[in-house]
């Protein structure tokens, strides 16, 4: 039989086509900030570690403060005291007690949350093995305004169908009968 050897290992590990570190970070950041949707990464104490462009643009009315080193909590309550829907201290300090379980917790965690007067993000967060977190916010407002939509489109036609003034019927196509009003 005629089988040809494998070829023999390199003498020497090749490095030629690795990067060098600097410009593994750099196309990080860059991938990172290109992404649609918000991206943070908070380290095992609780600091602001770093963010892309979105993120900020998310928290602009506090991005002056969005800096390597803040912790969690302090952003939170920062967010707390910008945040449209907490009129009273008492709902204020409820819901930073609420971000606070839930970025503590060591589940993963999927959420959809209120972000100002219009927009809704939905937020995955996930503890990484050194105990840092990374979260996603990716924006769910048009998902919820359709959702919206429908569902007062649901209630018209169901007060209309009820307060019709002659008898109607909604039925499947085999003739059976869904709705009578």
């Amino acid at each position: 039989q005629n089988i040809s050897p494998l070829p023999a290992p390199p003498t020497k590990p090749s490095i030629q086509h690795v990067p060098p570190a600097f410009e593994i970070g750099r196309r990080f950041y860059e991938a990172i900030d290109n992404l649609e949707e918000g991206f943070v990464l908070w380290d095992p104490q609780e600091r602001f570690v770093t963010f892309n462009l979105y993120y900020r643009e998310m928290f602009s009315e506090i991005s002056d403060i969005l800096a390597p080193g803040l912790t969690f909590e302090d952003f939170t309550k920062a967010r707390s005291s910008t945040h449209p829907r907490l009129k009273s201290d008492s709902a204020r300090e409820e819901w930073i007690a609420e971000r606070l379980a839930e970025h503590r917790s060591p589940e993963p965690a999927s959420f959809e949350v209120p972000h100002d007067g219009v927009n809704w993000y939905r937020v995955r967060k996930l503890r990484l093995a050194d105990n840092s977190v990374i979260a996603f916010h990716l924006d769910v407002s048009s998902r919820r305004q359709t959702e919206i939509a429908l569902l007062d489109s649901e209630e018209r036609f169901r007060q209309s169908f009820e307060a019709a003034p002659i008898g109607m019927t909604v039925n499947t196509p085999d003739g059976e009968f869904l709705m009578v009003n």
